[in-house]
């Protein structure tokens, strides 16, 4: 039995208990009946009584004869299991367990069994970026003809329209990143530096250095594999392959402005899609 088949299975199983309780308990995913004559069989969940619930989980597992789980251990199984199905989409996997930083998710699914399989997909992508970052070291305006886009479509792009904090997208509504659908606004906003939708103008390279910078102070606050995990190959890709395309003196300009930048929130994405 999967997480998911585990977790409607226990919510089937409390629904009627959830149907007779108030709030909080009836948004608890485990609930059972107090045997304390005194509370008058009162409805406890794991949060009102956690000693007391790992003994009851232990006991629902026998009756039902599942292998022994505890209900800390279903959060981060169902955000691996999201994180694998999607192939790898912290983004999407961050929404869903409603974290607001990254390297809080990433705790969660970077573990023995998302291993190998993290590498391989980072791995791919690096092979991937590498050979098709589009940089245009160019105002947006003048830059944005030598993608032979069609016009409406590039309007957008120099409009701000597809614009993704530090940078602009392709097409957010055709993206390549996994688990994005085709006609949907893309999600994965964390994947901007190593998706080929993504572009980079004159006018981005501030931003894109301010971001660089940001993801670099973060090293201190996680550890060194979860860093290069999700930070690594972002930083690889700006120096490599977007900060070396702009001239020197183009990137010393940018960087006075970016120390500008500093202070302000970290952007993922910005305009009107559309």
């Amino acid at each position: 039995m999967g997480v998911v088949e585990l977790i409607r299975f226990v919510r089937q199983y409390t629904e009627p208990l959830a149907s007779q309780a108030g709030p909080p308990e009836n948004n608890k995913l485990f609930l059972y009946f107090s045997e304390n004559t005194l509370l008058k069989r009162r409805l406890i969940s794991p949060c009102t009584s956690p000693r007391l619930s790992f003994r009851r989980v232990r006991e629902f597992c026998r009756r039902h004869r599942f292998p022994h789980f505890s209900l800390s251990q279903i959060r981060p199984s169902a955000a691996t299991l999201l994180y694998l199905q999607t192939g790898g989409n912290l983004g999407k996997v961050r929404l869903f367990l409603q974290h607001a930083h990254l390297h809080t998710t990433v705790r969660y699914v970077l573990n023995s069994i998302t291993e190998s399989f993290n590498a391989s997909v980072i791995q791919k992508a690096q092979e991937r970026m590498v050979e098709r970052v589009t940089v245009i070291p160019e105002k947006r305006e003048v830059g944005v003809a030598r993608l032979n886009l069609p016009k409406a479509q590039a309007l957008k792009i120099v409009d701000g329209r597809f614009d993704t904090g530090c940078g602009a997208c392709r097409d957010p509504y055709d993206s390549p990143q996994p688990g994005e659908e085709k006609g949907r606004a893309c999600t994965s906003f964390h994947a901007c530096f190593s998706c080929p939708n993504g572009l980079w103008f004159l006018e981005d390279l501030p931003l894109v250095i301010a971001t660089r910078d940001r993801f670099l102070r973060l090293r201190s606050e996680m550890k060194p594999g979860d860093w290069e995990a999700v930070y690594g190959n972002s930083v690889r890709i700006i120096n490599e392959n977007i900060v070396a395309t702009f001239r020197p003196a183009q990137i010393e300009m940018a960087k006075i402005k970016a120390r500008d930048l500093e202070q302000r929130p970290l952007v993922v994405a910005k305009g009107v899609l559309g």
